[in-house]
């Protein structure tokens, strides 16, 4: 990236709801940014948890092995744990994230 500021940074991984943080300004030769929790649950990857994510668990439901798209907690099982982690975030969408103090 280029120093100076710029329209957003997103932290996000699979399974996970994107953290967007707006505005962050990049400085040379490094930048420091908070950390973040991401949230778990966004198993079709469309940054909501909704019913979807809840109804993908349901088809791999007792499921295993590797690379399941289910498997949030990448246990290579979809179980409870799964769905769990949909359960706790239901209805979240995209975080945002204060990542420059």
């Amino acid at each position: 990236m280029t120093t100076g500021t710029h329209s957003s940074i997103t932290a996000d991984a699979p399974g996970y709801l994107p953290a967007v943080c707006t505005a962050p300004t990049i400085t040379a030769p490094e930048t420091t940014l908070s950390n973040i929790a991401l949230l778990s649950g966004d198993v079709n990857d469309d940054a909501l948890v909704n019913i979807t994510d809840a109804t993908t668990i349901g088809v791999f439901f007792g499921k295993t092995g590797p690379d399941l798209q289910a498997d949030i907690n990448r246990d290579q099982e979809v179980d409870i744990l799964d769905l769990i982690l949909v359960t706790i975030n239901f209805g979240q969408g995209p975080q945002v994230w204060s990542c420059q103090e």
